[in-house]
């Protein structure tokens, strides 16, 4: 149940209803951050859960997604039985999130970017 309100000079009734009017929220300067009614845990904890979230959110997306891997073989099956007559070129292209936005823009997709 809600004992302090959120929002400025409000009425709060015996249900929870709170009785709001413009006055009383032009004059509230303070921020939800520095509520009474918001536990330290809550003040503290989901600024670090929101910087954290971005953090996750960069590094899963600016990482490479997917390689191109070349291997060329002589002989008729194109498979050989001794992987030292192949040709193996490792990483010919490189997929990422960040490049893709980067090449986009590059090529003057500005609106798909």
């Amino acid at each position: 149940m809600i004992t302090e309100s959120l929002l400025g000079d409000a009425e709060i009734d015996d249900e929870g209803n709170i009785d709001i009017d413009a006055k009383s929220l032009s004059r509230r300067q303070a921020a939800l951050y520095k509520s009474l009614v918001v536990s330290k845990r809550a003040q503290f904890g989901l600024p670090i859960l929101y910087v954290m979230a971005v953090m996750l959110f960069l590094a899963s997306n600016l990482r490479v997604g997917a390689t191109v891997n070349v291997r060329a073989s002589m002989g008729s099956s194109g498979l050989t039985e001794n992987i030292s007559d192949a040709v193996i070129i490792h990483d010919v292209f490189i997929f990422g999130l960040g490049d893709t936005v980067t090449n986009m823009w590059r090529a003057g997709g500005d609106v798909l970017s």
